[in-house]
């Protein structure tokens, strides 16, 4: 009977360990979550900032770079982040939050009219300004 009752805090001695090492490993998977988002942030600034591809692919990937940094802002996925998410969080105004809802429509436009609509590249001076409401997001 002695070493019955003994058990009892034991048990609950080790519910608590695997409880907080679960916990751990949620942590864990949270951060590497987050890193990841913030390393695919990262290489598509670079590649915006050499101006490569076509415009569909250029403006889908800056509108890809608002989603991660609204979604690492907000913890949410960055697939469920539209312009409007993106302008909340951010607190933007006038000229910004244009820029910003341009961009998604850009994005969005060239993406489902089809890959005949976008030949050519990105001017210099949409590059720059799209740049620059990238680096206003940070």
């Amino acid at each position: 009977m002695f070493w019955m009752i003994q058990a009892i805090p034991l048990v609950g001695l080790l519910g608590f360990i695997g409880w907080k090492l679960r916990q751990a490993r949620m942590d864990n998977r949270e951060g590497q979550r987050r890193a990841a988002l913030q390393q695919e942030a990262v290489e598509l600034q670079r590649k915006l900032r050499r101006g490569e591809g076509t415009p569909d692919k250029y403006f889908a990937e800056a509108a890809r770079i608002v989603q991660i940094r609204t979604a690492l802002a907000r913890k949410v996925e960055p697939h469920t982040v539209d312009a409007d998410f993106a302008v909340a969080t951010f607190g933007l105004t006038g000229e910004r939050r244009e820029h910003l809802r341009e961009l998604f429509r850009r994005s969005d436009e060239l993406r489902y009219s089809g890959s005949a609509n976008s030949n050519g590249t990105v001017p210099e001076e949409t590059r720059r300004e799209v740049i620059d409401l990238l680096d206003s997001l940070s």
